[in-house]
């Protein structure tokens, strides 16, 4: 528990991981007013905490901290726990333990105490990335009120569900995790655009994505909400996603999960593009990755008879054809766009292979400065 005392000021209190993640906010607690608090469970480990000032006008004031040592619940093999929140400040935490991959059913429900009738359900990768959430299951089901649920097939991994009230909402809860049965993709996703859906009522769909190397990858699609987690559960991609907001990330090599799901209960289609760093878009050789990114461009040319140039009469390069080996083609640092446009594609087939690599500088890249291969592509 942490609990600012303003004075009766406006504060607002944040919660960071040890690794720089933005992991849990509060403005106004429903027990202390204006003050901010964080009533929530945390797995062990290092966490800093910052008090601002709501006015921006400055202010004196005293941050009060206390613990209770604990574990978690597993909701895999404890499928009915319950608890009590009681204010905007609050969040309970359960371990969702998987030894193999299998399909998991967590909903929420009326607990002991006096109901709390609105909730908000959320899951978390092993490092307490956030995956997705389901705020109402089913509003126009009576039993089901404005509970939650999130039902998904998850790979062999040990992440964390999380329990919230739906703002000012404060009583008792049930989530009870149900035998749902075995791992089972939706479908099928791969680079290029994708037909998926929205199942609703709390349904995540999954789509398995392989990938035979590491990849930055870029994806477009018509509506919110997708994610992608990587093959041992780890968030790969960010989840807020539309047509004006594409979102970028690093594809691990394996079958990754790509992630359709809505916060209500809305059913129907999502169209869903998947472009790896290297791509021809149009008639343009583009790399993608982070602002600030160092990204190579290499060239392994091949013999072509009656042909004596590479594509140097587009005016970006020229290289002779039948040499051997792997030549730098060039070296660009990435914009804010994430996009570089190399060349003008030819027609034809001109017995050229690609390969893109660059090194991490970009401010938004965790760990530090790293060096990967990407995709290769043949023109």
């Amino acid at each position: 528990m942490l609990r600012v005392n303003a004075t009766g000021r406006d504060s607002l209190l944040l919660l960071q991981r040890s690794d720089g993640g933005l992991l849990f906010v509060n403005d106004d607690s429903t027990a202390a007013g204006l003050n901010a608090a964080a009533d929530i469970d945390l797995p062990a480990g290092t966490y800093t905490a910052y008090v601002f000032d709501a006015s921006g006008q400055g202010y004196p004031f005293t941050l009060s901290y206390q613990h209770t040592p604990g574990t978690f619940a597993d909701v895999v093999t404890t499928p009915a726990v319950t608890s009590l929140l009681t204010g905007d400040e609050c969040l309970r935490m359960y371990r969702v333990a998987c030894t193999t991959p299998r399909l998991v059913d967590m909903q929420t429900g009326n607990g002991t105490t006096t109901p709390i009738g609105d909730t908000i359900l959320s899951l978390y990768d092993p490092d307490l990335d956030f995956v997705c959430d389901v705020d109402d299951d089913n509003a126009l089901s009576p039993a089901r009120g404005y509970y939650s649920r999130i039902r998904i097939s998850l790979p062999a991994s040990t992440c964390f569900v999380a329990v919230a009230p739906y703002p000012a909402a404060t009583g008792g809860y049930t989530l009870t995790t149900n035998a749902a049965g075995a791992f089972a993709n939706t479908g099928t996703a791969r680079f290029g655009t994708n037909a998926l859906a929205f199942a609703g009522f709390g349904t995540v769909n999954s789509y398995a994505l392989d990938n035979v190397t590491p990849v930055s990858v870029r994806y477009r699609a018509n509506n919110y909400f997708y994610a992608v987690l990587g093959p041992g559960g780890q968030l790969a991609d960010c989840w807020y996603g539309t047509g004006d907001y594409p979102q970028a990330g690093e594809l691990p090599t394996g079958t990754s999960q790509l992630l359709t799901w809505d916060r209500y209960d809305y059913v129907g289609p999502i169209s869903v593009t998947v472009l790896p760093s290297l791509a021809v878009e149009g008639t343009q050789l583009v790399s993608r990755g982070k602002a600030g990114d160092a990204v190579m461009l290499l060239a392994s040319f091949q013999q072509v008879p009656g042909v004596n140039l590479g594509i140097g009469d587009s005016g970006f390069f020229c290289l002779p054809v039948g040499s051997a080996g792997l030549f730098t083609v060039g070296l660009s640092i990435l914009p804010a766009t994430g996009l570089q446009s190399w060349l003008t594609v030819p027609a034809g087939s001109y017995g050229i292979v690609f390969q893109s690599g660059d090194i991490h500088t970009g401010a938004s890249w965790n760990p530090g400065p790293a060096g990967t291969w990407r995709n290769v592509l043949r023109l």
